[in-house]
């Protein structure tokens, strides 16, 4: 089974749930969501984003859009780089299609916040959003596991 490992990353943490997954799989891709790939060779697709301000991200919400009839008919895993597990609840809910939720397999490994690498606006919006007032990482590759155990690797 062709397998492509995909991911849409802001500041590296998405990337690193990747190339876990990616090293966990033979004969396997990996990508950034906007390199150049044809989905169709694939039968079985990971996909990485970033929950930003209650949303994934908007190349992945375009990328599930443009590509929503092919990835129906593969076997397809979601994993989700965010601090707070409610925003990833409302995120999920409101960023995906309701067939794309229903027919995917979803986890969350966790997430990062570099407080160093924020511009002044997004430092006070996550202090105010989730309450994250020092640099945080949490990775629980247990959770990718479980994403690859559930999609029969």
């Amino acid at each position: 089974m062709k397998t492509i490992v995909l991911y849409d990353t802001k500041y590296g943490f998405t990337e690193k749930c990747a190339r876990y997954l990616y090293e966990k799989l033979e004969e396997s891709d990996i990508r950034k969501l906007n390199d150049d790939y044809n989905i169709n060779d694939y039968d079985r697709i990971f996909l990485g984003t970033y929950i930003d301000d209650g949303e994934v991200s908007a190349k992945t919400r375009d990328f599930l859009k443009q590509h929503k009839s092919k990835l129906l008919n593969k076997k397809l895993g979601i994993f989700c780089s965010a601090l707070d597990k409610n925003d990833y609840l409302n995120a999920l809910q409101k960023s995906l299609d309701p067939e794309i939720f229903y027919n995917s397999k979803i986890v969350l490994p966790g997430g990062k916040v570099n407080l160093e690498e924020l511009s002044f606006l997004e430092k006070r919006r996550i202090r105010k959003r989730i309450n994250v007032v020092e640099n945080t990482e949490e990775f629980h590759p247990y959770k990718l596991d479980e994403l690859l155990k559930l999609l029969e690797i």
